[in-house]
């Protein structure tokens, strides 16, 4: 049930059809009890981070946090969940927390994709050195050597002479570029 509904969510930004996503969460609510009958952990934390995502989507912010927050405390050091906990923290406002909990995953897991979400949050936070950090994340997404698309490496440029500017490193935007 998880693998097939998975597939809508991941869809859902292209194809916004409240009544699929009703399905969708009608299906992880499914997958959700069944994992739970059975006794299986990771696919209630699977479905809970999934289902939790597409009820932040439709607007259903307490359903959002509901299921994360249950999902953090099934599986706290899960990447798939500190990712998503950390971008609840971040969207209520909690960057500090979320900042954490992102350097934690990155720390741990090395994961790549995490560097972006990290230097957004510190752009937002946007204190001084926050701005410099990210601005070297930023920096570090725009320039691997992993396959990217033109758009993604475009954003990163942007998004680091962006912090440059408010900085005021002038100098560092150019050398940069």
């Amino acid at each position: 049930e998880y693998n097939r509904i998975r597939s809508w969510s991941t869809n859902l930004a292209q194809d916004f059809d409240v009544n699929v996503c009703q399905e969708a969460d009608a299906c992880f609510s499914s997958a959700i009890e069944l994992a739970e009958r059975q006794g299986w952990n990771r696919p209630i934390w699977q479905s809970l981070v999934e289902r939790g995502d597409l009820r932040g989507l439709l607007g259903n912010q307490a359903g959002y946090r509901q299921d994360l927050e249950r999902a953090y405390s099934l599986a706290p050091s899960d990447p798939l969940v500190l990712r998503a906990y950390a971008g609840l923290l971040d969207s209520h406002g909690e960057l500090d927390a979320g900042i954490r909990l992102l350097r934690e995953l990155l720390s741990t897991s090395g994961h790549g994709d995490i560097e972006p979400i990290l230097a957004f949050t510190l752009r937002q936070r946007g204190k001084p050195e926050d701005l410099a950090e990210a601005a070297q994340l930023f920096g570090n997404a725009a320039m691997t050597l992993r396959p990217i698309m033109w758009e993604v490496r475009l954003l990163g440029i942007r998004a680091a002479l962006g912090c440059f500017e408010s900085l005021g490193q002038w100098n560092e935007g150019h050398r940069f570029l």
